[in-house]
């Protein structure tokens, strides 16, 4: 096992003692994400094969010693997942344009964006907002039945726009970032934008996470997680390095996960934004990332090589020892 260190701060960046178990997917597998209040996790998958766009969402259980699959939905090509706060609902977004709604005895679609794909769908746990790409963002309806707003070309003009990989919602704002390198805000009561930073980001912003009614992490492609004061939102409050895209940023109430494509898996503590592990044993880019709720377990999958597993993020494992830079 290899140690590194960053700011002094081990990292752990081979992580074999630390794996429960491993699935692997028919399709190339981009999301995963945990059931509320069960030891269950669901898993999208997304394949590109000429126009034909095939994928699933598997639901699998989960305990200490590893996971089994428990069932499968053929839905096609999904990017993004999110369960409802009550884990009786998962809403899966679809190549198709359309919201895939699935419950444990039925499943049922929302036409969102016809002709375009969907890449986000993200909740405050109110208000439910899909992203496409062309530039759009979409809220649903409280019954999540149908389309309740528009927010046409938000990051781009009507008719085209670039894809809008990240979205957000806390209270009455939206927050959008695309890869146009655009971090906005916008007032889902009126559509009036709140603010828009064009300079800070300087490749595309692949995924937005509200932490509470001022603070705003974002993920970008130029491998930086930024945390803002949507007060003062022309430059970031802190910034922190992963090494690789930032695709997911997923909070638990002390450290925050990362998916970072070509450097894997990442633990950083919530205050300081520093590493504290690294998950480095999947082959691919690390696309989905997912708390199994407080017990620092996590759920991960990679892309080009199908690949799901579950690993325990604060174990260290036998003979296992931590170093810094001043002592290596």
């Amino acid at each position: 096992m290899t140690i590194i260190s960053r700011c002094n701060i081990p990292i752990i960046s081979s992580c074999s003692s630390m794996l429960l178990g491993r699935y692997v997917t028919q399709y190339t597998a981009d999301s995963v994400e945990q059931r509320p209040g069960r030891n269950e996790f669901a898993v999208a998958t997304y394949q590109l094969e000429s126009d034909m766009r095939p994928g699933d969402v598997t639901l699998m259980g989960w305990q200490s010693d590893g996971m089994k699959e428990i069932r499968k939905w053929e839905t096609g090509g999904v990017l993004d997942l999110l369960w409802t706060p009550d884990g009786e609902t998962l809403l899966a977004a679809k190549a198709s344009g359309e919201v895939h709604l699935i419950t444990d005895d039925k499943d049922r679609t929302i036409e969102v964006s016809p002709g375009n794909i969907l890449l986000a769908v993200e909740s405050d746990g109110v208000a439910t907002a899909v992203s496409d790409n062309k530039g759009s963002a979409f809220l649903l309806d409280p019954s999540l039945s149908s389309v309740s707003a528009t927010f046409p070309a938000l990051h781009g003009s009507r008719g085209w726009g670039w894809e809008v990989w990240g979205i957000g919602v806390s209270g009455d704002t939206l927050y959008s970032g695309g890869d146009d390198c655009v971090f906005k805000a916008t007032d889902i009561r009126s559509g009036v934008s709140i603010f828009s930073n064009t300079k800070e980001h300087t490749m595309g912003v692949c995924c937005i996470s509200p932490e509470h009614e001022h603070h705003v992490l974002t993920g970008c492609y130029d491998e930086l997680v930024r945390r803002w004061d949507t007060r003062n939102p022309r430059t970031p409050l802190l910034t922190s390095s992963v090494g690789g895209g930032v695709w997911r940023l997923k909070q638990s109430r002390d450290h925050i996960l990362v998916a970072g494509m070509h450097s894997g898996f990442h633990v950083l503590y919530r205050d300081t934004l520093d590493i504290v592990r690294s998950y480095t044993d999947h082959g691919s880019l690390a696309y989905g990332a997912s708390w199994l709720g407080d017990t620092g377990l996590v759920a991960t999958c990679s892309f080009y090589d199908n690949l799901v597993t579950v690993w325990n993020a604060f174990s260290e494992g036998k003979g296992d020892t931590a170093q810094s830079e001043e002592g290596s």
